[in-house]
């Protein structure tokens, strides 16, 4: 149903043990692709009817580096709709240069707002 384009429209947050990787050139790749045999681990923790309330829920519930309920770390967060998919991503990138993570935020809602209106 992510993605999907319908309504009425509902929004999934999804945590996963997935994170970056940056190397010493700035490249950044999805950890599965440099490391050998890491398992990717993740699922969708809760369904809202309205983004505020998913964003609030990430914003208070949880926090990178938290173990799931089922021991899942959590270093990837997600809320995806029906409109469009991914809306925004909260993930740790580990930067190799410096030995250390970084985080990074991405939101984009436009597209969403978009479609609802055509809706209506």
């Amino acid at each position: 149903m992510v993605g999907d384009g319908k309504l009425p429209n509902y929004y999934w947050v999804s945590v996963s043990n997935d994170y970056y990787y940056s190397n010493e050139e700035g490249d950044v790749s999805w950890v599965g692709d440099v490391l050998r045999g890491f398992k990717s681990k993740g699922k969708t923790i809760a369904v809202f009817d309205t983004y505020k309330q998913a964003k609030e829920y990430v914003e208070t519930e949880l926090y990178l580096g938290m173990k799931s309920d089922d021991g899942i770390t959590i270093n990837h967060i997600t809320i995806e709709d029906r409109i469009s998919g991914e809306l925004y991503q909260h993930s740790k990138t580990l930067e190799v240069e410096l030995a250390k993570f970084y985080e990074t935020t991405l939101e984009d809602l436009e597209f969403s707002k978009e479609r609802v209106l055509q809706f209506i």
